[in-house]
């Protein structure tokens, strides 16, 4: 989807003469847009399952709430 997206820009630049920045800048845009909404999208969903992790026993150092003490507050500030 990502190199569809590349594409699409990349050639829509060139048919209508624009300098390489703007391409570079629209590019830069949602490669970053991607990865932001990955990482909320990966935190939002450990904030919803939170209850339903503590009952599975895989790997539970690798979760948002596996730390004894952590709360919503320290978690949005990292976002902040």
């Amino acid at each position: 989807m990502t190199e569809r997206i590349a594409w699409s820009i990349t050639m829509a630049s060139y048919a209508l003469n624009l300098p390489i920045t703007t391409p570079l800048t629209y590019l830069g845009l949602f490669g970053v847009g991607a990865l932001v909404m990955r990482g909320a999208g990966c935190t939002i969903n450990d904030m919803w399952d939170r209850n339903l992790d503590k009952g599975v026993g895989e790997s539970p150092s690798t979760r948002l709430y596996s730390t004894p003490g952590s709360d919503l507050g320290n978690k949005f500030e990292f976002w902040l």
